[in-house]
């Protein structure tokens, strides 16, 4: 509570937008496209103040578009970070959705390098880490077990991580159930696979890219 001011004191609260680091040091600077709130308090008020944070230009979370059919069975994390819900063949998500298919030189291997080019030659762009805001697109996520399998997270418009494992469901927690707010940090351990590389961020166009069988 605010017991020490004789009316009131207007209070600015700053924070950096969950997935993008932490947040700066007392005098630092703040990055364009951080949150900033500011909040006027009285005199005896609780100070509790709600943010919610936005990503504007990303990807809408919305569950439902993917987890019906015929959509989630005919799409797959890169199809989901494509934002690329729909025309896939139906039931093969895993089979016809694949990084490279769509310029024709598809990946040949389950490695970091080799996701990153195929991903690259669809039309995604190399982004640096942490991704900072770039009007017009969005940043994606990649992860690798190597020789298993890669996988892809996308930062929605809540400005929260989510990502479709296979032609299974879309969500936004990770393998502990927790909210992904950071994917180099979340929680990617699902026994088989383990995600244990972490191999970089791109951007893609606002409106998706259309990705898999030409």
């Amino acid at each position: 509570k605010f017991n020490a001011v004789s009316a009131e004191t207007p209070v600015t609260i700053k924070a950096r937008k969950t997935g993008f680091g932490p947040v700066p040091p007392a005098g630092g600077t703040f990055a364009p496209g951080d949150a900033v709130d500011t909040e006027t308090f009285k005199k005896g008020q609780d100070a509790s103040v709600q943010m919610q944070l936005q990503c504007p230009g990303n990807p809408p979370y919305e569950p439902t578009r993917w987890n019906t059919a015929p959509v989630q069975g005919c799409t797959n994390c890169y199809a989901y970070a494509a934002n690329d819900p729909d025309g896939h063949h139906p039931g093969t998500g895993t089979r016809y959705v694949q990084p490279g298919q769509r310029c024709g030189t598809p990946m040949t291997a389950v490695s970091c390098a080799e996701v990153l080019r195929a991903a690259q030659c669809d039309g995604m762009i190399p982004a640096p880490s942490p991704p900072p805001r770039k009007p017009g697109y969005y940043p994606v996520a990649l992860v690798v077990d190597p020789g298993v399998d890669y996988h892809w997270y996308r930062l929605d418009d809540n400005c929260i991580w989510s990502h479709k494992p296979g032609t299974t469901e879309a969500k936004n927690w990770d393998a502990s159930n927790n909210p992904v707010t950071n994917p180099e940090t979340a929680n990617r351990n699902y026994g088989t696979p383990n995600y244990t590389n972490f191999c970089g961020y791109f951007y893609v166009p606002a409106g998706g890219i259309r990705i898999g069988q030409p």
